[in-house]
């Protein structure tokens, strides 16, 4: 079966970024933790899975566009899983800005 799934870049990550948070919330779920190697080898893998074996490379930069896209869509997920693990979220970066902008109000008014 052939999904009809890639458009433009914009419909493709608004529709894949709210199933890589499922999948990385899934795989914490499962006790399944962030792996650096995965960060970095699973977009490679991928890669090559689509661009080389799969076909995509006679599509020329179409394809090659869609495997980088899908590529990091499966590295959204580890950073996903990281980000979660690690309490990043936008509440914890808001509360680090406050103290650095008191930081840098502070230096001026000396």
């Amino acid at each position: 079966m052939h999904h009809f799934s890639t458009y433009d870049l914009k419909k493709f990550e608004e529709a894949h970024s709210p199933y890589s948070t499922e999948e990385a919330k899934a795989n914490l779920r499962l006790s399944r933790r962030f792996s650096g190697f995965k960060l970095i080898g699973k977009p490679g893998y991928f890669f090559f899975k689509y661009m080389l074996v799969g076909g995509a490379w006679r599509w020329g930069w179409r394809g090659f566009i869609i495997t980088a896209q899908y590529c990091f869509y499966f590295f959204n997920i580890q950073a996903k899983m990281w980000e979660f693990e690690h309490g990043v979220d936008v509440q914890s970066i808001e509360r680090i800005y406050d103290r650095l902008k008191k930081e840098f109000l502070k230096d001026f008014k000396e």
